[in-house]
């Protein structure tokens, strides 16, 4: 065995990982009734063949669910110009103790990399 053979099974990542909470409340609502057929959704909580639901799920509009992505991308936007910035500070930490003019251009094209991130 070598170390860099693989350990254990590689993390799991959902699609929603690392998003923040859905808007809240939902705008609408959807209801779940039992028919002899199957589960049936409506959108009224009023008894359905006299039974009451058996279970609810809300649902957001179109200007939600926009409003919310608009603000996940601008999140994603500004964590990756914090990975240029971390670039552009180690790096101008090497130049200063090098002073290698390689280093400084890697510092200056990380800062302006975050720039144009936010722009």
């Amino acid at each position: 065995m070598t170390d860099d053979a693989p350990q254990g099974d590689p993390p799991a990542f959902r699609s929603n990982d690392g998003l923040g909470p859905l808007p809240e409340p939902p705008t609408f609502y959807r209801y779940q009734f039992q028919a002899h057929y199957g589960p049936v959704w409506r959108s009224s909580a009023e008894n359905w063949n006299g039974c009451p639901p058996l279970a609810s799920e809300g649902l957001y509009s179109a200007e939600q669910m926009r409003a919310y992505a608009a603000q996940q991308v601008a999140a994603e936007r500004e964590r990756c110009a914090k990975v240029c910035e971390e670039v552009e500070t180690q790096a101008w930490a090497l130049w200063k103790t090098t002073a290698d003019p390689t280093e400084q251009g890697r510092s200056i094209g990380a800062q302006h990399c975050a720039d144009a991130i936010r722009a």
